[in-house]
């Protein structure tokens, strides 16, 4: 039910890989304390923390604290895309499916597409919102 109103109201349109380029910092928890910049990339101030709660998002590439993916395919739905991750942390490889979607305010919303009413929700990163 609540994935059902979160799909009526709260999205924008289709959402693109394009769309979703860039850090994404997990609702509650703040940029400056999850990312830093290198050049112009960003990067985790400590990929190793418990605490780092997000992931960015660079072509192809979906690099969380605990592992790397790469986007081996795409579906797009509706208002969502569906990826499938090849993903390798220090120890194991896995292929999962995530879905994306923009919704209305900007956030980014994650899930599981076997269980589309378990979400995670980002705001995107911008360099001025990092610590100096």
């Amino acid at each position: 039910m609540a994935a059902a109103l979160s799909s009526l109201c709260g999205s924008v349109g289709a959402t693109s890989l394009e769309e979703t380029q860039g850090a994404w910092a997990m609702t509650g928890t703040n940029c400056g304390d999850t990312f830093k910049l290198a050049g112009k990339n960003f990067e985790f101030i400590d990929r190793d923390a418990s605490l780092s709660t997000g992931i960015i998002i660079e072509g192809k590439k979906v690099i969380a604290p605990e592992a790397t993916c790469t986007i081996e395919r795409v579906k797009s739905e509706t208002d969502h895309f569906t990826a499938l991750l090849s993903c390798a942390d220090s120890l194991t490889f896995s292929s999962i499916s995530v879905s994306f979607k923009i919704l209305a305010d900007g956030t980014l919303q994650r899930s599981d597409p076997s269980f589309p009413d378990v979400t995670y929700t980002y705001a995107k990163c911008e360099a001025s919102d990092l610590k100096k």
